[in-house]
């Protein structure tokens, strides 16, 4: 007779924590430019190198599968997967080498 394992199921899951952004002064006088502009700031991860990963945050315009949520006022399109990875990020908006860019950074 061999031995059977039943898992234990009555243990409910750990509970995921909510996704906190904090916008910079920058980056809502950017989201207020994108606005005015029919766009949206759009966050996803997306694969760096051989085996990490970075946050991207651009300007898109919503598709229909979208949904948008609200931060500070501003509806921004998150992508699932950023969900997955962190429970705190903060948003900024500045020069970036020769450039100006988003910044998202972990906290």
């Amino acid at each position: 007779m061999s031995d059977i394992m039943i898992p234990n199921t009555s243990v409910p899951a750990p509970a995921r924590q909510e996704l906190t952004i904090t916008l910079t002064d920058a980056a809502k006088d950017e989201f207020r430019r994108l606005a005015a502009k029919g766009l949206y700031p759009r966050l996803v991860l997306s694969k760096a190198g051989c085996c990490g990963y970075r946050f991207l945050l651009y300007a898109d315009k919503q598709k229909s599968a979208d949904t948008l949520e609200h931060v500070d006022g501003f509806a921004i399109i998150i992508d699932p997967q950023v969900r997955e990875f962190r429970d705190h990020l903060v948003i900024d908006y500045g020069r970036n080498g020769l450039f100006r860019d988003f910044t998202v950074k972990v906290r």
